[in-house]
């Protein structure tokens, strides 16, 4: 290890994906960098302004000291935009660190319990999001049953054996609403639909839905309508994403099927009321939220003592996505990770990973023994997937 190693730089560009990306790269006085990722969030300056407030505070700092360095720039729970940036601030130290010491970072957080790490495939309705543009219901044909199906089948057909699909919201153009509840023909919308899905991929694939109902009427009442069809889980099924665990936990004891919440929560002590109360089926942080890799793994650990499960949320560049394969590998209490990009076909060359593709045909990240995280930014693709107004790293 370089003696007395330096922090020199902290930089952040967004790149242009089906969401913003935010991307950070840290810089040390012995030529080695690393690089990380925030959530996409649409106030991007928050964000980025985070990261770029921190650089005077990292600059002159060992970057190996990770957890002690990061908590010492504010995990504040209460600020999501500067959780945010501290999540791809860490995600860089890690991958800074592992470099260093030529090791993966998975061996720096304790060790793995598996070699490769299962995916499930956000497929979004009936087609994959490409685009922003794609959430809009200026489209109501995407909505319909026969196109959630074909979606299904076609992303099934690239080897995945984990899939989900979004229900929040329905298009009026297919299903008036009627108010602060479901009516009885929207909760008949969303079973045909999951109908349609389970045919599709058959009972020997595992089928997800994210659901975002208005309350907690709604989420069970609709929840034990499509129990006939085994869900591995059902989503986000009340606003806010868990931060009413008492709600949480009346849905959760009233069906079957395993809720699961946690995607906008920051810091490990934001789940603890949904653990300890046991409100939910499995916990669902998002690497780029919660405050990293650590932060992510103590919420893995707190939910395994209470034998809840743990499948991160994801909607990442390939840099954040293998950030996340070593906290997943970690994890005794795992499983799935999100993948949120099968409707790119440029995703995977944003970096380069020497090991082929990333994800494999049968769904599977195989969890990499390079140092660091694992892959490196491709400049080259990189920068036709700036936005506007955005330079690449040191321009």
């Amino acid at each position: 290890m370089p003696e007395d190693l330096k922090i020199t730089n902290v930089q952040c560009i967004v790149l242009n994906g089906n969401f913003p990306w935010p991307l950070v790269r840290i810089d040390t006085d012995a030529g080695i960098s690393g690089y990380g990722e925030c959530f996409p969030t649409l106030k991007l300056d928050n964000v980025k302004g985070n990261v770029l407030d921190r650089r005077e505070r990292l600059i002159g700092e060992d970057p190996t000291n990770v957890v002690p360095l990061v908590n010492r720039l504010g995990m504040n729970p209460f600020d999501l935009a500067s959780v945010q940036a501290l999540s791809g601030i860490e995600m860089a130290l890690w991958d800074i660190t592992g470099k260093v010491y030529e090791m993966p970072v998975w061996k720096l957080l304790g060790g793995k319990v598996r070699d490769e790490v299962r995916i499930y495939c956000d497929c979004h309705a009936g087609t994959p999001i490409r685009t922003l543009a794609d959430y809009s219901y200026e489209h109501p044909e995407n909505y319909t049953p026969e196109a959630f199906a074909k979606n299904a089948e076609w992303v099934k057909s690239l080897g995945f054996s984990f899939l989900k699909f979004d229900l929040y919201g329905i298009p009026p153009q297919l299903v008036p609403g009627h108010g602060a509840m479901y009516s009885t023909a929207q909760i008949d919308y969303c079973t045909s639909v999951v109908a349609a899905l389970r045919e599709a991929v058959g009972w020997d694939h595992d089928l997800a839905i994210d659901y975002g109902g208005k309350s907690v009427a709604d989420a069970i009442r609709l929840i034990t309508q499509v129990e006939p069809y085994r869900l591995s889980w059902a989503e986000d099924i009340l606003p806010y994403n868990g931060y009413n665990a008492d709600a949480m936990a009346e849905v959760t004891r009233a069906v079957k099927t395993p809720t699961l919440t946690g995607e906008l929560i920051p810091t490990a002590l934001g789940f603890r009321d949904l653990i300890h109360k046991h409100a939910v089926r499995v916990v669902a942080p998002d690497m780029t939220v919660v405050g990293g890799l650590h932060q992510t793994l103590l919420v893995a650990e707190m939910a395994r003592q209470e034998n809840i499960a743990v499948a991160p949320h994801n909607i990442t560049t390939p840099i954040g996505t293998m950030a996340a394969v070593h906290a997943c590998a970690v994890m005794p209490n795992f499983v799935g990770l999100e993948f949120h990009a099968v409707g790119l076909p440029w995703w995977q060359d944003l970096v380069y990973h020497h090991e082929g593709p990333i994800i494999d045909g049968r769904g599977y990240i195989r969890v990499p023994d390079a140092p660091g995280i694992g892959v490196e930014p491709n400049e080259a693709e990189m920068r036709k997937h700036l936005m506007p107004g955005e330079s690449y790293f040191e321009d």
